[in-house]
């Protein structure tokens, strides 16, 4: 049994078939009203013995270029000695 609940209290309860692939589809009128679109993200949670379904909006990705990559990379590097004083750090703790 699904039981779903909005800002206004109002519930939807439906029971769902799992298919021999492991796949649900959720009601359109239920996507509707959470704002689950066709190719959304879901995140789902087990507590309690209960499944809990929650839109989830996914992460922005930036592509970058090989060259830019590399700006980023380098521009990020460690300066000067800055390199051997955390390995000498890592060092005396037992890391490296």
């Amino acid at each position: 049994m699904l039981n779903i609940g909005d800002a206004d209290g109002e519930r939807m309860r439906t029971t769902l078939i799992v298919s021999e692939r492991g796949r649900i589809t959720l009601p359109a009128l239920l996507m509707k009203r959470m704002g689950i679109g066709n190719g959304g993200v879901v995140a789902i949670e087990e507590r309690g013995g209960r499944l809990i379904l929650t839109p989830a909006a996914p992460a922005d990705v930036e592509m970058y270029t090989a060259e830019e990559a590399g700006q980023l990379i380098r521009k990020d590097a460690f300066k000067g000695t800055e390199r051997k004083k955390l390995d000498a750090k890592l060092s005396r703790r037992g890391h490296i």
